[in-house]
């Protein structure tokens, strides 16, 4: 599964958005505000959550990204991470001579 560039990000905004409001508003009902007061401070700290979490999601993106571009690709089975060695279809990985006993 592959994402669209740019989809990352989004959703890591979206995460550290709705964390942000969750904390914002337990915070105000501890301090016993008035709900408009919490309510409103929500909002902002929602919507500054959700610029840090566009932010952090770009730089997080581009990181991965140019890990994967600096990446050599190994041999390897496929679904396999780290290469290794590949198995041919007589079952023998192709490194040593075989010798078949008939």
């Amino acid at each position: 599964m592959s994402l669209s560039p740019g989809v990352p990000a989004i959703i890591m905004a979206c995460c550290l958005a709705l964390a942000a409001l969750a904390v914002s508003m337990v915070a105000g009902l501890a301090a016993n505000n008035p709900t408009d007061v919490i309510l409103s401070r929500a909002l902002v700290s929602m919507l500054g959550g959700l610029a840090a979490g566009i932010i952090i999601g770009k730089i997080g993106e581009r990181c991965v990204r140019d890990r994967i571009a600096s990446t050599p690709m190994r041999a390897g089975r496929v679904g396999e991470l780290g290469g290794g060695a590949s198995v041919h279809e007589n079952g023998h990985d192709g490194t040593s001579p075989t010798t078949h006993s008939h």
